[in-house]
Formats: C-alpha cells, structure tokens, sequence
C-alpha cells in the first residue's frame, strides 16, 4: 500500500498512483534508484495490463 486517502476512503496500491501528484524530482529520484530499462524493459511494458495467456487455450484445444 503505498498511501491512505481517508477522506475519500481510497488507498493508492500502484507507483504510478503513488507519483501522480508529487513532484517530478521525487520521481526521478526512484527512477534513478530503481533503474528501469536495465533489463530492457520500459517503464510502459512494466506497468501496461497483462494480456491473458493464449498458451493455454492451446494446451486445452490439444487434450480435446
């Protein structure tokens, strides 16, 4: 959990969430310290919404 909104009863579960309202230096400071992109991954794969896996649906077609 990264922040409690209580009186908008919300909490903020995501770093995306967390950084959208602090400042642009804090930001880059835990870029700095995490350093994305390393591994060759960008911050937008990092964070997009999984896709289902369709290896799956595969293996289900085949034992049919």
């Amino acid at each position: 959990m990264t922040e409690i909104d209580q009186n908008n009863r919300k909490i903020f579960l995501s770093v995306v969430d967390y950084f959208k309202n602090r400042e642009s230096a804090e930001l880059k400071a835990w870029m700095d310290s995490h350093k994305p992109g390393e591994s060759g991954t960008t911050i937008g794969e990092a964070t997009a919404p999984k896709k289902k896996s369709s290896k799956k649906k595969a293996d289900a077609e085949a034992e049919a």
